[in-house]
């Protein structure tokens, strides 16, 4: 019989949430290192309104990307 512990080592989920941070620093120091950002922010500087949306997990991730357009712009 598995135990407790080995199930939690061995769960997916659990490597993902553990796996964050080091996916949000590479994600940072990416946007540091490339002008993509800037590319699109000048794009964007003409329109008045933008519409982010989801469902289920993408309304969370469509929350977050709203509230960061927003300090961006």
């Amino acid at each position: 019989m598995e135990s407790a512990k080995t199930r939690i080592q061995d769960s997916t989920t659990l490597q993902e949430i553990l796996s964050q941070p080091l996916a949000w620093q590479e994600s940072l120091r990416s946007l540091e290192t490339n002008s993509n950002i800037e590319t699109i922010l000048e794009k964007a500087s003409s329109a008045k309104e933008f519409l982010f949306i989801g469902c289920g997990t993408s309304f969370y991730l469509a929350e977050a990307a709203a509230a960061s357009w927003t300090v961006l712009t």
